[in-house]
């Protein structure tokens, strides 16, 4: 088994392009009775904006790579290849961009790196029934279809590919909704978010306890002696990270990747802080940025 707790994931932006309709003309001979071209419009892809939606398990297809390979998805992501199986994360946000990382996995899979097919996904969006992976240029990578059996490797637990289910607790931490910002705190772009933030009110060592917002849509932080790396989203105030694996070494400092993974709005101060704010709109803390 292979575990590590780097990011490989970059972040790309791609909108949802549709594609045109298949057109299937019937053959025949010119004058033939009876013989009219057949028009099927296949479902255009319409960008996933709500994670809740795509919790399941879904089975790969339009792509020569892992073609039958099971994807589940749930808090985090979990690929059933044929190397073995693959533990991740993903963000999605409001415009259907999609982050994908992966941090553990089992058998002889290539840990951190995802297949292509993921890797190169720069948006999620639905057709009909399916999931649709999207690259940059708007082409499909892969179309995931509902349903699917893991193939599970003997060394692995058969718990682990139970169907991931969308329960109350699941739904909550998925909703995309955030809370409106504080006053006096307004929506930050990402060139102003990318940096190195340090807490406004340092315990221990003042910069011990960090949050490092990458433009690639990947952080790292620490709360004083325990590092973590995740993935970030912000867009008009709105605010999504997730944090892969961490130690549990007990020390001071501030809990920096608790307040980015449990806040879902954020914004600038008057002077320029980071203001993170939690599902019910409470502050949880102001961050400067270092110099």
């Amino acid at each position: 088994m292979s575990t590590t707790s780097r990011p490989s994931r970059r972040a790309r932006v791609a909108a949802v392009v549709a594609p045109a309709a298949l057109l299937l003309g019937a053959c025949a001979a010119p004058g033939a009775p009876g013989t009219q071209p057949t028009t099927i419009d296949e479902p255009a892809p319409v960008a996933l904006t709500d994670a809740r939606e795509a919790v399941g398990t879904w089975t790969v297809s339009g792509t020569t790579a892992d073609k039958g390979a099971v994807v589940q998805i749930g808090y985090g992501m979990t690929l059933w290849l044929d190397c073995g199986r693959v533990d991740g994360s993903y963000l999605l946000g409001a415009d259907g961009t999609l982050l994908t990382d992966a941090w553990s996995g089992s058998g002889t899979c290539d840990i951190p790196n995802l297949p292509a097919w993921l890797d190169d996904a720069a948006s999620l969006a639905t057709a009909g029934d399916d999931l649709v992976l999207l690259g940059a240029d708007g082409a499909a990578t892969a179309t995931l279809t509902p349903g699917g059996t893991p193939k599970v490797p003997a060394h692995d637990s058969p718990d682990l590919a139970q169907d991931p289910v969308l329960d109350d607790a699941l739904r909550s931490a998925l909703d995309p909704a955030s809370p409106a910002l504080p006053a006096g705190v307004t929506a930050a772009t990402t060139d102003e978010l990318v940096g190195r933030w340090l807490p406004a009110e340092p315990v221990g060592d003042p910069e011990a306890s960090h949050l490092t917002l990458a433009a690639d849509g990947t952080w790292v932080g620490s709360d004083g002696c325990n590092g973590v790396s995740g993935l970030w989203l912000s867009d008009k105030g709105s605010w999504r990270a997730i944090a892969g694996p961490q130690t549990l070494i007990g020390c001071e400092g501030v809990q920096m990747p608790v307040f980015a993974s449990g806040a879902r709005a954020a914004g600038l101060d008057a002077d320029g802080r980071l203001v993170l704010v939690d599902a019910q709109g409470a502050e949880l803390v102001r961050l400067v940025k270092k110099a």
